[in-house]
């Protein structure tokens, strides 16, 4: 499922040959690493795309401070997080 946002440029075969290596570091650094069937995962991003599911929110517990979205105001934040 990440295999194309770590190495972009590989073959359908490739991602499936590096698939245990990054399923490994995902594991050795407690980053989930969920597998399903491409309709599955079809399925869900049309139902979201849709406007029928929302995606899940992260939790902010469990993101670094460099990495947290900057507002200008947490107006905006709220907005958001409600839709």
């Amino acid at each position: 499922q990440i295999e194309h946002h770590c190495w972009p440029d590989l073959s359908m075969l490739a991602y499936q040959r590096g698939q245990p290596e990054l399923k490994a570091i995902c594991e050795k650094y407690g980053v989930p690493y969920i597998q399903e069937n491409v309709f599955v995962r079809t399925a869900k991003a049309l139902s979201i795309s849709m406007g029928h599911s929302k995606m899940r929110v992260y939790p902010d517990s469990l993101e670094r401070e460099e990495d947290m979205m900057k507002w200008s105001n947490d107006v905006k934040q709220r907005e958001l997080m409600a839709a």
